[in-house]
């Protein structure tokens, strides 16, 4: 993993995150800001701090249930840990690298293959995206009347839309795996595509169809990881329901509900290494956009609760680096197995 060739993208996007926050902090005033921050209670904080443990075990259980066509048993403590280090390498490294190391570990310590690993892992991305959609969903039904700006329902109604026809395709998929890898094959040909990558496409089509079926075709396995992606977003926005608890901010649950799963959307977006700045101006963007008028609190809750994230991330991720026995040097050196 050449982490030398994105030297540019790193500086660049770490470039424009401190110029966000920097420009946050001007426009709201260092004095402003450490008022409200002052204010915020520490039993509240550390209540939104212990929300965030559970997210990675149910996470963790979750993708054990979905690898159990592939491998079963495999070892909640390694999928566990094995997550934990992929949030790390996510939160240090804005190009997405912790997917790569998780299902190259997962190879390692299980055996289940990259391919195998990588499509479990797709799904789980799947299945967050239509939990987050439907908590966004059911805070848009439940919230009280009032008056939002279109951009919600348009951005809500695109993620749905995606969310829909990615379900569809692999449902679809499952059903019918020779079509599938016949008319990709047969586009591949069609465009020229060299043999060798030709083939690896094929190969990681084949087994994201191949990781679906279980889920799919199991009516049972795939509403228990429908039941599991609710409570683990559900641990998460507890975690920032508790965030305007320490601030005492009143405002509605479900609009904090709402803003939540826009900022759980934003994650899709490009970001600077740590989120910095970009967590801070999509939380503030969000919720002013949801109608909040004390942008002193909200960055000031939105600088706490990324602290808070950031600790818990690094001190699981790093003691997931030890209880699996991996350096971090090695994590940059990552590549998949060839079999």
């Amino acid at each position: 993993m050449k982490v030398k060739g994105n030297a540019a993208r790193l500086i660049l996007s770490s470039s424009i995150g401190v110029i966000l926050f920097a420009g946050m902090l001007w426009f709201v005033g260092v004095d402003r800001l450490w008022l409200s921050m002052e204010k915020a209670s520490p039993a509240w904080l550390a209540v939104s701090a212990s929300m965030l443990l559970p997210f990675y075990l149910v996470r963790a259980w979750r993708w054990r249930m979905i690898l159990t066509p592939v491998k079963n048993p495999v070892k909640l403590s390694n999928v566990f840990w094995i997550t934990a280090i992929g949030y790390l390498v996510n939160t240090l490294i804005p190009i997405r690298l912790g997917e790569l190391v998780r299902a190259v570990l997962l190879d390692r310590k299980e055996k289940t293959g990259f391919f195998e690993g990588a499509s479990s892992i797709i799904i789980e991305r799947i299945l967050d995206l239509f939990g987050i959609v439907m908590l966004g969903a059911l805070a848009l039904v439940l919230l009280p009347k009032m008056s939002l700006p279109a951009w919600i329902f348009d951005t809500l109604r695109v993620v749905v839309l995606v969310v829909a026809a990615t379900l569809i395709i692999l449902l679809a998929g499952t059903r019918a795996e020779s079509k599938i890898i016949a008319g990709v094959s047969h586009i591949l040909s069609a465009i020229r595509f060299p043999a060798k990558w030709r083939e690896k496409i094929l190969g990681y089509v084949g087994s994201l169809v191949k990781g679906a079926r279980p889920v799919a075709q199991n009516p049972r396995l795939l509403l228990s990881a429908l039941a599991l992606t609710w409570v683990l977003w559900l641990s998460q926005f507890l975690a920032f329901y508790f965030v305007f608890k320490a601030f005492n901010y009143t405002v509605p649950w479900t609009v904090i509900l709402l803003g939540f799963s826009f900022m759980m959307i934003t994650y899709a977006l490009p970001a600077a290494p740590g989120y910095v700045g970009s967590y801070e101006f999509f939380w503030s963007v969000v919720f002013v956009g949801l109608g909040l008028t004390r942008l002193d609190l909200l960055l000031a809750m939105a600088i706490v609760s990324h602290l808070l994230g950031i600790v818990v991330q690094m001190a699981v991720g790093f003691l997931g680096l030890v209880w699996l026995g991996v350096s971090f040097q090695e994590l940059l050196r990552i590549r998949p197995t060839q079999r």
